[in-house]
């Protein structure tokens, strides 16, 4: 068996929460070996807190002159917290991440989102690679908010409260933000009623920044 497919299997045995997606990365890796394919796994791990994450795998089998396999060469990506495109963002989370168009703008050095009265403080390390530009989606995770605040100039999220649905450990608000629906997760104590205007945290670094026209993501190759 490939060294580094051995070690995520392992991995996947200790750490993962389902029998399915374990049996799964076994037979699949059987498969892909038997018929010298490309092999493709989705899998969740629970981090040291306690949380799961999403992560993928791929690999491909490297052939030599006479087409048989050298060797199997592949990687693993947290596509939960460092999606490439907008695509994989959107393919986790329940509400699914949420999307907002508009441009980036640049003040005194530091890169702000901007959707018409909607102004969001970007990740620093976000300006070198893109500067002002106006064809971006700024995605934002419903669980990515924090508590609300009263008012800053930062990453702030501001709308009013469409909805509002309880789901026993949780809350879900809906907010109308610039006519668009947007989602949020709050604590269960935390009590909201419709046409409140509300505004949440943001942390920077949980944001996510997309061009709009190919859906890559801006910010996947500076993450650490």
């Amino acid at each position: 068996m490939n060294t580094q497919f051995a070690v995520l299997l392992r991995t996947i045995q200790a750490y993962s929460p389902c029998r399915d997606e374990r049996r799964g990365a076994q037979l699949g890796w059987e498969h892909a070996t038997r018929s010298a394919t490309r092999f493709e796994l989705s899998y969740r791990l629970r981090r040291c807190d306690g949380e799961f994450r999403w992560h993928a795998f791929r690999a491909l089998p490297v052939r030599g002159a006479n087409g048989e396999i050298l060797r199997w060469i592949g990687t693993a990506d947290d596509i939960y917290e460092r999606p490439r495109n907008m695509f994989v963002a959107s393919f986790l989370g329940n509400p699914p991440i949420n999307y907002l168009e508009g441009a980036i703008e640049t003040e005194g050095g530091v890169p702000f989102f901007r959707c018409g009265g909607v102004r969001i403080a970007l990740p620093a390390k976000l300006l070198p690679a893109s500067g002002a530009r106006s064809d971006v989606v700024l995605g934002i995770r419903p669980e990515d908010v924090a508590s609300p605040v009263a008012s800053s100039d930062g990453a702030i999220l501001r709308g009013f409260v469409d909805s509002v649905l309880p789901i026993g450990s949780d809350r879900f608000l809906r907010l109308k933000i610039e006519g668009l629906d947007v989602f949020v997760r709050v604590d269960k104590q935390s009590h909201h009623c419709q046409g409140e205007s509300v505004a949440f945290d943001l942390a920077p670094d949980r944001l996510h920044v997309f061009d709009r026209r190919s859906g890559i993501s801006l910010l996947a190759d500076t993450m650490t």
